[in-house]
């Protein structure tokens, strides 16, 4: 069972990172202030998604760790059990071979130390028949597994609890950036509204994909990866797009359709959105529900919100995005985010 990290609010922080957020940078007259806004925007963003592809790689590694450590503590008890029957298979035959008037003392040749080399020595004498070679040949083989899959084992304990320490470090990191990121772009925003105010110009902009989905499920700053396919624990692989988001930011219908609430051990609290362009969507580890289900819901209605619930407990707060064909087939929504949730 993977070992979770303890969840880091970091509210200290938070809270000094948003008061400091709170004034706008002085431009000279004239200076366009949208042009260091968005250079801060793309910074502090940049940073936000080096920090959540670190996360994510560190999150590959331990799932990879934790399905070879839960290999190796499968074969060596077994690999022990075989050890130990082969053991007194040998022990029995150096006893016989010794009765036979074999010159190795008997002491020698039945101690529980000695028997790797007493299986040698049946090996190596010219009266010992195939199936004493065999025997003594599996013993020594399976005595040297058992020893270099116990080292192995030792050696991936401790890069399992280095790299979860590791991953507590780089949630810290993680949380750190998403604040920063989150005040350069409500700083842009601010900026922006009240340009559009005086000039009538309606800065937002809405990405069309072929889904028919045009909005960010996202309603709030959000950091993302192409995580798809990365390992997960169990031997599974990452079959969405996890985007990282601050606890209970609401989280939007893409497209017009009906949803249904969903709920696991995994996914934890989660919502399906069927779509009317045919197109399901699926969002997982919510904090919780909005409204009732089943129900209608259109573009842009809020239908839950961020969080950490499932198998997610103790990570960054995000939400896990996924989109299912008209096929019934899972598909890889980078692309689709890309458009929806940057620019």
């Amino acid at each position: 069972m993977m070992r979770r990290t303890p969840h880091l609010l970091l509210v200290a922080a938070l809270a000094v990172l948003a008061v400091a957020g709170a004034a706008f940078p002085v431009v000279p007259a004239g200076a366009d202030p949208l042009t260091d806004l968005r250079a801060e925007r793309d910074r502090t963003q940049a940073e936000a998604v080096g920090a959540a592809q670190s996360y994510s790689d560190a999150l590959g590694e331990h799932a990879a760790q934790e399905t070879e450590i839960a290999r190796l503590e499968a074969e060596i008890p077994k690999l022990r059990a075989r050890s130990d029957e082969l053991k007194i298979q040998v022990r029995d035959r150096a006893v016989e071979m010794y009765q036979q008037g074999s010159s190795m003392p008997l002491s020698r040749m039945i101690d529980a130390g000695s028997v790797v080399e007493a299986a040698r020595a049946i090996q190596l004498s010219s009266s010992a028949a195939n199936h004493d070679r065999d025997l003594a040949a599996e013993l020594a083989r399976t005595a040297a597994q058992l020893t270099r899959d116990e080292a192995d084992l030792r050696v991936r304990k401790a890069a399992q609890d280095a790299i979860v320490g590791q991953l507590a470090d780089q949630k810290i990191g993680l949380d750190i950036a998403l604040a920063a990121a989150d005040i350069a772009v409500k700083n842009l925003e601010a900026v922006g509204a009240s340009q559009a105010e005086f000039s009538t110009v309606d800065g937002a902009a809405a990405g069309q994909v072929r889904t028919g989905a045009a909005i960010c499920p996202v309603a709030g700053t959000t950091v993302f990866v192409n995580d798809w396919g990365a390992p997960r624990s169990g031997g599974r692989t990452h079959q969405g797009t996890d985007l990282l988001a601050a606890m209970s930011t609401p989280l939007v219908a893409v497209v017009a359709g009906t949803i249904d609430w969903d709920l696991d051990d995994l996914g934890g609290t989660g919502v399906w959105l069927h779509g009317d362009d045919g197109v399901g969507y699926y969002y997982a580890h919510l904090s919780k529900w909005e409204g009732t289900a089943p129900r209608r819901v259109t573009r842009g209605e809020i239908i839950g919100y961020v969080g950490d619930t499932g198998n997610a407990r103790g990570g960054p707060p995000h939400l896990h995005f996924g989109v299912r064909a008209p096929t019934g087939e899972m598909v890889n929504p980078f692309p689709t985010v890309r458009v929806l949730c940057q620019g």
